[in-house]
């Protein structure tokens, strides 16, 4: 090794892909942050509605859902068995990957790239746990 040459150190499987999903939480974040700035959003609001469906207990709490996956599976991949972490992460980010498609139609600019992001984030989880590394024999 050459004086001065940096190390570049090989990060284990599970913390990509547990920093694919924390970085994925960090664009709904900021895509529904952003999203109350377009106009008439804080109205929406206001007059009780969260997108096209009114707000109740039950569509709030399947949001709620919707959103904790995610942050647990970036929990879940780092305490599980590579073989269950496998499997769950290849299902959960396959139907992420489905949810955000879907929200991004008739979306605005902003809306549509951090989607775009967050699809190819779950596409990087599914296909970082399909390549997980076998144990050498």
């Amino acid at each position: 090794m050459k004086k001065n040459e940096l190390i570049n150190t090989k990060v284990d499987i599970k913390l990509v892909i547990s920093g694919l999903w924390v970085s994925m939480m960090i664009l709904y974040i900021y895509n529904d942050f952003f999203h109350l700035f377009k106009p008439d959003a804080i109205q929406e609001i206001i007059d009780g509605n969260m997108g096209p469906f009114a707000v109740t207990q039950t569509g709030l709490f399947f949001a709620a859902v919707l959103m904790a996956i995610p942050v647990i599976m970036g929990l879940l991949t780092l305490i599980l068995n590579a073989k269950i972490s496998r499997i769950a992460n290849i299902v959960v980010a396959s139907l992420y990957t489905v949810v955000n498609i879907a929200n991004i139609p008739g979306e605005w600019a902003f809306y549509v790239f951090l989607g775009i992001i967050q699809i190819v984030f779950t596409l990087l989880i599914i296909w970082y746990a399909v390549k997980w590394p076998h144990q050498e024999s």
